[in-house]
């Protein structure tokens, strides 16, 4: 037999001394322990936490009472968002808006394109933006450099050159009487007033709404309306003179009743009776303060030979021009320097206010005439509604003193002056240019002459 080796009682390696030991050492197997809160935050400072950290995260923060700050900052930034998401809907619903008004040709409208009236007068030039009122009004005068053909100024800066400017630079007045004299320079003084207006940058061209004179032949609408065109107009539309003039002073138009518009400007006053949106019927006559300062200045030659210029003679009769002579003016005078004719020299004389009216009564008497001449061709039914409401007088001329109570007396009709004259045509373009958008066709610009 062979012998049987006994079994080995088997001791645990824990339960042993030098295992103790050695994890007193720490040589042992580590936890991982878990590092601190800040330690963390530190190690993973780019890494983004994940939905459930952030759950996690929240819910810890809200148990130890640190969430009301940042709970704060989302509720604001929220509400924030949601404040400028609702505005941006406002905004595209504003947009939308203001498209479908433009096609229907609303009074709202994109910003796109601005409509322009303007008043080419013989002296002065006004133009009228749509949105903003009358923007321009300076005298209708452009300095040319004659060898270049370059355009030096143009309105007030221009005015100040007229004969004091040099052999190559030339002053020139486009208009004349209500007509254009050089076209070329028309549409250069055009083109200077609408880029000052709207500016060089246009993302649509705009309309432009041109005044005409009554007795304007076609041939003259079309070079007015060819000018406006070529000066950078999109469409370009005519007007007659006294129909914006009745629409700047409020006058109805559209109604059967008759309204008398006598609107004396730089070179022409016209005169017209209107009713039913046209002129029933009218007349133009080449009188105006133009010619009226002409006047003042072959008296002055004549009585005192004293050469004075169109300035001089523009302020005498602003000054003590007047159309009735009376005990208070009478005795108005006024000192005037000129150029005596028969030496050469300066010289200074008094002007007497009774003078300038014997100088002025030629003028105002054609005027006056050319107003009975149309109240002749007036039917008897508008006849009855002008005695009713009298005539109204418009324009720059209507300023002169006492020339309601001459043309009262002469016409034996009530006669009121417009509140603002001078830009009561300018006005009515802008009026005539809002009608564009609603009217069916152009009877408002429909003329008839005598």
């Amino acid at each position: 037999m062979c012998a049987v080796p006994k079994k080995r009682k088997t001791v645990s390696l824990k339960t042993t001394a030098a295992y103790a030991n050695y994890k007193k050492q720490g040589k042992g197997k580590k936890k991982k322990q878990k590092q601190p809160k800040e330690q963390r935050s530190r190690h993973h400072h780019n890494a983004k936490p994940t939905a459930k950290v952030r759950k996690q995260s929240a819910s810890t923060a809200s148990k130890a009472g640190h969430n009301k700050q940042p709970k704060a900052k989302v509720q604001t930034t929220a509400r924030n968002a949601k404040k400028r998401s609702i505005q941006a809907v406002n905004a595209q619903k504003a947009r939308i808006k203001n498209a479908k008004n433009h096609r229907a040709g609303g009074s709202g409208f994109l910003n796109l394109s601005q409509d322009i009236g303007i008043d080419l007068g013989t002296t002065a030039v006004k133009v009228f933006v749509k949105g903003r009122g009358m923007v321009f009004n300076e005298p209708s005068v452009v300095a040319l450099d004659q060898n270049t053909g370059e355009v030096v100024a143009v309105g007030n800066a221009a005015r100040s050159l007229l004969g004091k400017t040099e052999e190559k630079i030339e002053a020139i007045c486009p208009i004349n009487n209500g007509v254009i004299a050089d076209y070329e320079v028309t549409e250069k003084m055009l083109q200077y007033f609408i880029e000052q207006a709207c500016g060089r940058n246009w993302i649509v061209r705009p309309r432009i709404m041109v005044c005409l004179p009554s007795d304007s032949t076609k041939l003259e609408e079309q070079n007015i309306r060819k000018a406006a065109l070529q000066s950078g107009a999109r469409q370009a539309f005519a007007v007659n003179k006294t129909i914006a003039a009745a629409l700047g002073v409020g006058v109805d138009i559209h109604g059967a009743s008759g309204n008398l518009i006598v609107d004396i400007g730089g070179g022409t006053t016209d005169i017209a009776v209107i009713a039913l949106d046209g002129i029933v019927c009218g007349k133009t006559i080449r009188i105006g303060g133009n010619t009226m300062n002409e006047a003042i200045i072959k008296q002055i030659r004549r009585e005192h030979e004293l050469l004075i210029g169109e300035h001089c003679a523009e302020d005498i009769k602003c000054t003590i021009g007047t159309a009735i002579i009376n005990d208070i003016n009478k005795k108005d005078s006024v000192q005037v320097k000129g150029q005596d004719m028969k030496t050469g020299k300066m010289k200074t004389i008094t002007f007497t206010a009774k003078e300038c009216r014997n100088a002025l009564a030629e003028q105002l008497n054609i005027i006056i005439d050319a107003i009975n001449e149309t109240l002749e061709f007036t039917s008897p039914e508008l006849m009855a509604d002008i005695i009713a409401k009298g005539i109204i007088l418009t324009g720059g001329g209507s300023r002169l003193n006492k020339i309601a109570q001459l043309i009262s007396k002469k016409t034996l009709l009530h006669v009121s002056t417009a509140e603002n004259p001078e830009c009561s045509v300018v006005l009515g373009t802008g009026k005539a240019l809002e009608m564009l958008g609603r009217a069916s066709g152009i009877s408002y610009f429909a003329r008839r002459k005598i």
